[in-house]
């Protein structure tokens, strides 16, 4: 049989790479492999850092006693939606973060959209796309958990609450779980949407049926605290 040479070390070997050179090979594979699952490890926990600034040191027991055991049950490698109505001040967007941190200990990736940033999101969407636009819907969409904050302080224009209504709709299309806070409930949440244009209760009852009973589990912490 004709004798080769390792292409690394031009050692004389029957294979083109030498054995001490494959197991080298091999070795510097799993090292870089595993500086990049690190460094998207760390890339992840620096988000996390970031998103929770504030919310750092929420804890099961500080949430609402309603909230406390739907959480003992809840699933973070694989969450349900929820949506938690309830009067300001009384802890909802602690609580998104106490059950959003479940899920990114679980290695999940989650996104949270307060009102102010929905709200400008929207209103950019509109002036630049005005049409429907598929590349925000699946940034918007692209995360494995979402927070949708504060809900109802959005734009208050029918062009930014059609859109927030499409979004939400390819939300649900795929299958995309959030937990959703706002401090309306039921006929209020339709009317903080109402604009001064003819039918635009439409939308407010489009937006909320995108986030009820059928889409999320709801709990209305007005009914229980």
């Amino acid at each position: 049989m004709l004798q080769s040479e390792c292409i690394f070390c031009h050692v004389p070997c029957q294979e083109f790479v030498c054995p001490a050179c494959e197991e080298k090979a091999e070795l510097n594979n799993q090292r870089i492999a595993a500086e990049e699952l690190e460094s998207v490890s760390q890339r992840k926990e620096r988000r996390w850092r970031t998103l929770s600034k504030g919310y750092e040191d929420v804890v099961p027991n500080r949430m609402p006693i309603s909230l406390r055991a739907l959480y003992e049950q809840w699933d973070g490698e694989n969450p349900q939606s929820i949506t938690i109505m309830g009067p300001t001040g009384i802890g909802k967007t602690s609580a998104a973060f106490v059950f959003a941190k479940k899920c990114h200990d679980a290695g999940l990736v989650v996104q949270h959209w307060d009102a102010s940033e929905l709200r400008q999101m929207t209103l950019q969407a509109t002036q630049s796309f005005g049409e429907r636009s598929p590349r925000i819907a699946n940034e918007f969409c692209a995360p494995d958990l979402l927070i949708l904050d504060d809900l109802g302080q959005t734009a208050k224009t029918e062009a930014s609450n059609e859109y927030l209504r499409y979004l939400l709709e390819e939300m649900r299309k795929r299958k995309v779980p959030a937990i959703i806070t706002t401090q309306y409930r039921g006929d209020e949440l339709v009317r903080s949407f109402k604009t001064d244009q003819i039918g635009s209760d439409k939308i407010g009852k489009a937006i909320v049926r995108r986030i009820g009973k059928d889409y999320a589990q709801v709990i209305n912490l007005y009914d229980s605290e």
